[in-house]
């Protein structure tokens, strides 16, 4: 999977959120009751981020058709559709114990053609913080009776995140982008704005309602971001460009790759923090 096709989701996401997922929250109601399943369940997850989580899990084996976007697997899995596009008939074929998605990456998802599969499904909130993370975590492993494995991995990284959080040195104002052609980035509606606050990283797109805004060049020029992170691989380009033309001092422009950042799992998150806070500090 290269660069683009890893972003790609959060990308697609940011074009259909503001209608499809008002749509899908008011016409569609799931219940909040936590299912328990047995250690033999078959899953078919529709989030490539809890995916990853099943295999924090060490439920691989479970695992019974994924999306088009799953991270790499020891063995072959039913691939049923993409993020937007499920695939209902091969989900129904594969008559799992039950389907995994998540409000995150699914404002457009198929919910009726789900719902009528009466495939036992549940779906996990969006993540806004570090804390909504783990509390979809913990309940992923309530869910697969994995809370001991699930207790041991949060316990390194609540330590782990503790000691940045303690360690933190002067505040930078700073970006994220996703894509500079459009210019994708992320306000506070997004986990990934929690990760660069707990970096030190005042994020100058923080405001933003959506939580994957377009904003403008002239926007993006007046706020002045003392620091510049993208998972775009020809950001550095673009930013010496329009800040050239603007006759003003390009900030710094750090290219980052999406195989963390991307992904709303505890050890993604940690994972990211650490190289934001390690890039930030550096430069002190």
């Amino acid at each position: 999977m290269n660069k683009i096709e890893k972003i790609f989701p959060l990308i697609v996401i940011t074009a259909v959120s503001a209608v499809l997922l008002f749509y899908a929250r008011s016409k569609y109601v799931l219940s909040d009751k936590i299912p328990v399943i047995s250690a033999d369940a078959r899953i078919v997850s529709l989030s490539p981020s809890i995916t990853r989580e099943i295999l924090l899990l060490d439920m691989e084996p479970n695992l019974a058709g994924v999306t088009s976007f799953c991270p790499p697997l020891k063995r072959d899995v039913p691939k049923v559709g993409n993020l937007l596009n499920p695939n209902i008939e091969k989900i129904a074929a594969i008559n799992p114990d039950i389907l995994f998605f998540s409000e995150e990456d699914n404002p457009s998802m198929k919910f009726e053609g789900l719902l009528q599969s009466r495939i036992p499904l549940y779906k996990f909130r969006r993540n806004r913080t570090f804390e909504d993370i783990i509390s979809n975590f913990i309940i992923l492993a309530k869910i697969t009776g994995k809370h001991e494995t699930a207790g041991k991995l949060l316990e390194q990284i609540r330590d782990d995140r503790l000691k940045i959080l303690e360690n933190r040195k002067k505040e930078k104002t700073g970006a994220f982008f996703l894509s500079s052609r459009p210019l994708i980035s992320v306000s506070r509606e997004s986990y990934i704005n929690n990760i660069l606050a707990d970096a030190g990283i005042r994020n100058i797109i923080a405001d933003f309602s959506n939580p994957y805004p377009i904003i403008s060049v002239e926007f993006l020029l007046g706020s002045k971001p003392e620091i510049i992170f993208s998972t775009d691989p020809e950001a550095d380009d673009f930013f010496t460009e329009i800040y050239k033309k603007a006759d003003l001092k390009k900030p710094e422009v750090i290219i980052m790759s999406p195989d963390n950042v991307c992904y709303y799992t505890p050890s993604d998150y940690i994972e990211s923090l650490k190289f934001f806070y390690g890039t930030v500090n550096e430069k002190e």
